[in-house]
């Protein structure tokens, strides 16, 4: 169920870059608004100029954020006694959005077509999910409903390989596929996960970054690809089956307790579009930050 409104105010706190010049001005601009949630906020997600939040009874509030005046309200199926949001995954596109709760169900909305869809064979806590950046957003301006494989790191510290599709087709699932790809030896939760092709265009390596509250590891080998929507890391994680993935950093044991770390990184493009990225892996913490380099 959908339902379509329009405000005659701002509806969320904004943040305004400022262009930097002689005078001090601050970075960000803050400013307190007119609308008041229908529902507590558990959970926020912006990408592409969208922004959901998903609210504690199962209601999602999707901002549309260069129409200020327009804003969509979908509803999960759900009592709040029978789900409770967990964590929220938007696409770079800003086309797939995931949606898990602390029950282990996963919803998924594909924004065009705003209607919440269950994924039955979801049946996990996501921690982390990697998208295929590049091709996403090199399809945005397409037809193409495809989510391109996806890695997810789950609360059990197993990493899966999926693929979704928001098309309406009653002879296939939403749901392509879902393979559990590997099982962290520590089984503790995949904070943090990102994948990279090298190089761009035509890729011939494969590298994966995950943490886990305690360790920062790389996952390094060849993609393999039958078509534009055949699975990818199969034989990449296959080859770490009998060996361990290389740890990039061991957290210090005083920041272990802290167990909600999560992962960023920081991305700086090559010197032409054939050449791969440098990406530096970052984990924050509620304590600090850990920055390391990846090896090979």
């Amino acid at each position: 169920m959908s339902t379509t409104c329009h405000l005659t105010a701002p509806l969320l706190i904004t943040f305004e870059l400022l262009e930097v010049d002689d005078t001090p001005k601050p970075l960000f601009n803050l400013e307190r608004v007119q609308y008041t949630l229908p529902a507590p906020l558990v959970a926020l997600v912006v990408s592409s100029n969208t922004l959901v939040m998903g609210l504690s009874d199962n209601r999602l509030v999707m901002l549309e954020l260069t129409r200020e005046q327009y804003l969509s309200i979908l509803q999960i199926p759900r009592k709040p006694n029978e789900m409770t949001i967990y964590k929220m995954f938007f696409d770079p596109s800003g086309r797939h959005l995931l949606v898990t709760s602390i029950q282990g169900e996963t919803w998924y909305i594909y924004i065009p077509s705003k209607k919440p869809k269950q994924l039955k064979s979801w049946k996990m806590m996501i921690e982390s999910v990697a998208w295929n950046r590049s091709a996403l957003l090199a399809s945005s301006q397409g037809t193409s409903t495809s989510s391109r494989e996806i890695l997810i790191g789950a609360r059990s510290g197993t990493i899966y390989e999926a693929l979704l599709d928001g098309a309406e087709d009653l002879f296939k699932s939403t749901d392509r596929y879902l393979q559990p790809l590997f099982s962290m030896p520590e089984k503790q939760p995949i904070t943090g996960l990102r994948f990279d092709m090298f190089p761009p265009l035509d890729p011939k390596k494969a590298l994966v970054v995950a943490t886990i509250p305690t360790r920062i590891y790389q996952f390094v080998g060849a993609p393999e690809r039958k078509g534009d929507e055949g699975k990818v890391f199969t034989s990449l994680f296959a080859s770490y089956r009998d060996a361990t993935p290389s740890m990039l950093s061991q957290i210090p044991r005083c920041v272990m307790v802290h167990a909600d770390s999560y992962q960023r990184f920081l991305s700086f493009p090559g010197r032409s579009k054939t050449q791969s990225s440098t990406s530096l892996p970052i984990m924050l913490t509620r304590l600090t930050l850990f920055r390391d380099s990846l090896h090979g």
